[in-house]
C-alpha cells in the first residue's frame, strides 16, 4: 500500500548533498514490516526524475527511530513524496516523519543567506564560503538551527535543540517553521526568526528587555496563524530586529551587572549609650549567655532601613542581637541607611513619648536615628553604641583573649583581642552579617548541656497572601530584596482573602457592618480619601471617663481633651478628660497592644493595653477565640507596617 503526502508547502525537496528521511515505526503484533520511499519529480504522471530509497524492515511493538539514507541527488527536485508498506495485511504504525533536505535556496526576504554560513556541510555559501568552523557563543542563525537538530543525518549536526523540535504552533512544529521555504508568506518568514531567537534563548543566550519585548509582539502575530497584509510592514520590523539579535554577538554573554561594593556596619553594644551601660546586669554578665538567655530579652533584632532612589523607606533586613548587644550586618556603599532595635515579634522598642516608660526595661535610649547614616566603598563603619554621634569610649572592651569568650561555648571563638561576639560570628559562620527580610537566630553561645536559646527562622514564606518580597529574593538574601509594606496591597488581605476557622469565615466575616461588633473591617461606607477599615483600626471605637473612680464608657462629644496613651499616671475623677480606646496605635507596634494582644502574648506592650470596662472572663473569651487566627508571620508584617508609619 502507498501513502503520498500531501503537505505541499515542503516541496520542492532537494538533496545537492546526501540527506535523509526518518520516522518512528512499530508492528502491533510485534512482527515485521519492510517499508520504502519513493522521490517523484511531481505526482502522477509527471514522476520523473524519481529515486526508490532502499527498503527499511520495522519490526517489535515497540515505536522505533529509522533512518532512510537519500544519496545526492545532483540539480534533481522533487515534489512529491510517497511512503510503501511492502507487506500486505501487516499493522504498522508509522509517525513523525522527517525529511532532512537541502537548506532553503531562496528566501524573498533574505535571498543572500540560503544556507548555514558557517556549516561544512554547505561547501558553497555566498556569505562565509570558507568558513567551515561554527560560530562561539549560545547564538545562532536560523541556518545553524535547521541543519543541526535530532533529525540531522550527518552525526557532526545531529544534535537536540535545546527545546523539543516537535513543540507546535498552528499545528505546525517548529522544526517544520524554520526548514520550510518561506514563499514570502509573512507569517513563515517572522515564524522562522522568532524560532530562532526563542531557540537562542532556551541555548542560554541573553535576551536583553527590547528583544523579549520583540519576541512578544512576534508570538501574539503568529499566534493568529496568519498575518494580514495590514500587518505585514510590523511583522517585517520584527522579523528584522530578531534576526539582528540571532545574528549579532549580543546573546552571547549575559552583562551581569557587577554586585554593589558592600561594606560593614558594626555596632560594638546596643547596650551603650554615651558610654554608659544601660544594660539590665550590666554587660560583663550579659554576654554571659546564661545569666540572661536572649530568650528572656526584648532586644533580639536590629532592623535596618534603607532609602531607594524614589526616597522612599524600604526594609533591607534584620541584624540578630548577641548576648554582649553586639550587631553586625552588611550594607551596600553609599545607600543611605537607620536602624532600630525589635523584639521577638519583629516590634520596634523605639521609645516615641512616654512608650516604654512603664515597661520593666525601659528602651528610651533606643531611638531610631533621625537622618540617614552612608559608608564608603568597602568601610568598616563601627559605632560603640546607639547615639551613632557619641564619642565617648565603649563599654564593650571585646574578648579579652584568643579563644572562647567567658562562660561561652567554644564554637565561635575570637580570632583577636577586642573582637565582639557579632565579629568573631561574621569570621566564622557563612553568611551571618547579610541582611535578609527573614528575622533568623541561631544560639552558638549557650554552652552545653544548658538549654540554649530557641533558634528563630520568621520571613513571609508562610503568608497566604502577597508578600512584600518573593520567597526566592527572601532566601537568596540580595541587597535589592527590599520590602515595601503598605495596607491596601499587603495588610487589608489578610482581613478578606484567609480562612480563620475551621467554619470557614474569614476577619470581614464577622468584622462587618452588620454591628455585630464594634469593628467594621468590610470597608462597605469606604470615604473618598481612603479605606474605612484602615480608619476603624486606628480610630477610637470607645471613649471613657474616670468617674467615681471607676471608667465609665461615654460619648465623645461629653469630652473637652483626651489623655493620651499610655495611661501610665493613676487617673483622677473629673468630667471633662477622656481616655479613648482604639486598636493600633500610629506610633508603632508596641503602642497597637489593644489589637496584638487578642493574638499573642508580649510582655513588652502590656502597658499600652487598654480595655478598662472588659471583666476578665470577656477577655479570655475573646483571647480563646482569636489566639491562633494570626500566624507568626502575619503578626511580623502587621508590626512591620506599622513601625514604618501605617502607609496606605
Amino acid at each position: 500500500a502507498g501513502f503520498a503526502n500531501t503537505n505541499t508547502d515542503m516541496y520542492p525537496l532537494r538533496f545537492t548533498d546526501a540527506g535523509s528521511i526518518t520516522f518512528n515505526g512499530s508492528v502491533a503484533d510485534g512482527g515485521s514490516a519492510d517499508v520504502r520511499f519513493r522521490l517523484e519529480f511531481n505526482p502522477h504522471p509527471d514522476v520523473n526524475p524519481a529515486y526508490d530509497a532502499a527498503s527499511v524492515t520495522v519490526s517489535g511493538a515497540t515505536p522505533t527511530s529509522y533512518t532512510v539514507a537519500i544519496p545526492s541527488q545532483g540539480a534533481n527536485t522533487f515534489s512529491s513524496l510517497i511512503m510503501y508498506v511492502v507487506d500486505q495485511d501487516v499493522g504498522v504504525t508509522i509517525t513523525d516523519v522527517f525529511v532532512n533536505a537541502d537548506a532553503e535556496t531562496v528566501d524573498p526576504v533574505d535571498p543572500v543567506d540560503p544556507v548555514d554560513p558557517v556549516d561544512p556541510v554547505d561547501p558553497v555559501d555566498p556569505v562565509d564560503p570558507v568558513d567551515p568552523v561554527e560560530t562561539d557563543g549560545m547564538c545562532y542563525g536560523k541556518g545553524y538551527w535547521k541543519n543541526h537538530n535530532r533529525f540531522a543525518a550527518n552525526p557532526s549536526q545531529n544534535k537536540p535543540w535545546p527545546m523539543d523540535e516537535n513543540t507546535a504552533l498552528c499545528g505546525t512544529t517548529w522544526y517544520q517553521m524554520i526548514g520550510e521555504p518561506s514563499k514570502g508568506d509573512t507569517w513563515n518568514i517572522l515564524g522562522k526568526h522568532w524560532v530562532t531567537a526563542k531557540l537562542n534563548g532556551a541555548n542560554g543566550g541573553y535576551v536583553p528587555s527590547d528583544i523579549a519585548s520583540a519576541l512578544l509582539m512576534s508570538e501574539t502575530l503568529l499566534a493568529s496563524c496568519s498575518i494580514d497584509e495590514q500587518n505585514r510592514g510590523f511583522a517585517l520590523e520584527l522579523k528584522d530586529t530578531l534576526e539582528a539579535y540571532n545574528e549579532s554577538e549580543d546573546c552571547l554573554e549575559n552583562p551581569v551587572e557587577p554586585a554593589p561594593k558592600m561594606s560593614t556596619v558594626h555596632i560594638r553594644s546596643v547596650y551603650d549609650f554615651n558610654g554608659e551601660d544601660m544594660s539590665q546586669l550590666g554587660l560583663e554578665r550579659m554576654a554571659n549567655p546564661i545569666l540572661l538567655p536572649m530568650d528572656e530579652r526584648s532586644e533580639r533584632f536590629v532592623r535596618v532601613y534603607t532609602q531607594n532612589l524614589e526616597g522612599m523607606t524600604v526594609l533591607s533586613g534584620y541584624a540578630p542581637i548577641q548576648p554582649d548587644g553586639s550587631v553586625l550586618f552588611e550594607i551596600p556603599a553609599h545607600t543611605p541607611f537607620t536602624f532600630e532595635v525589635v523584639n521577638a515579634q519583629a516590634k520596634a522598642l523605639n521609645s516615641d513619648g512616654a512608650q516604654m516608660t512603664a515597661s520593666e526595661f525601659p528602651y528610651t535610649y533606643m531611638q531610631r536615628f533621625d537622618g540617614w547614616l552612608e559608608v564608603s566603598d568597602h568601610e568598616q563603619k563601627e559605632f560603640n553604641g546607639f547615639n551613632v554621634t557619641s564619642e565617648a569610649a565603649s563599654i564593650n572592651p571585646g574578648a579579652q583573649q584568643i579563644g572562647p569568650f567567658p562562660q561561652a561555648s567554644s564554637l565561635v571563638q575570637a580570632q583577636f583581642e577586642g573582637q565582639t561576639m557579632a565579629q568573631a560570628l561574621y569570621g566564622t559562620i557563612d553568611g551571618f552579617g547579610v541582611l535578609t527580610t527573614m528575622m533568623s537566630y541561631d544560639d552558638y553561645w549557650t554552652p552545653a548541656p544548658v538549654q540554649g536559646s530557641h533558634s528563630i527562622a520568621l520571613g513571609y514564606d508562610a503568608l497566604n497572601t502577597q508578600a512584600p518580597v518573593s520567597i526566592a529574593c527572601e532566601q537568596n538574601a540580595t541587597s535589592g530584596c527590599v520590602a515595601s509594606i503598605s495596607y491596601e496591597q499587603h495588610i487589608k488581605p489578610l482581613w478578606t482573602n484567609v480562612v480563620r476557622n475551621d467554619a470557614g469565615n474569614s476577619c470581614v466575616d464577622c468584622h462587618d457592618n452588620r454591628g455585630f461588633t464594634s469593628l467594621d473591617l468590610s470597608d462597605f461606607n469606604t470615604p473618598v480619601e481612603g479605606l474605612a477599615s484602615y480608619n476603624a483600626l486606628f480610630d477610637n471605637n470607645r471613649t471613657y471617663m474616670y468617674l467615681a473612680a471607676t471608667f465609665s464608657e461615654v460619648n465623645e462629644n461629653h469630652c473637652r481633651r483626651y489623655v493620651q496613651a499610655p495611661f501610665v499616671i493613676e487617673p483622677e475623677n473629673d468630667c471633662f478628660s477622656c481616655y479613648g480606646q482604639a486598636l493600633m496605635n500610629p506610633q508603632g507596634a508596641i503602642s497597637s497592644a489593644n489589637f496584638f494582644d487578642v493574638f499573642a502574648e508580649d510582655a513588652d506592650h502590656d502597658h499600652w493595653i487598654f480595655r478598662p470596662v472588659e471583666v476578665e472572663a470577656s477577655k479570655q473569651a475573646v483571647w480563646q477565640q482569636h489566639k491562633n487566627m494570626l500566624s507568626a508571620q502575619e503578626r511580623k508584617l502587621i508590626a512591620e507596617w506599622l513601625d514604618m508609619g501605617a502607609p496606605r
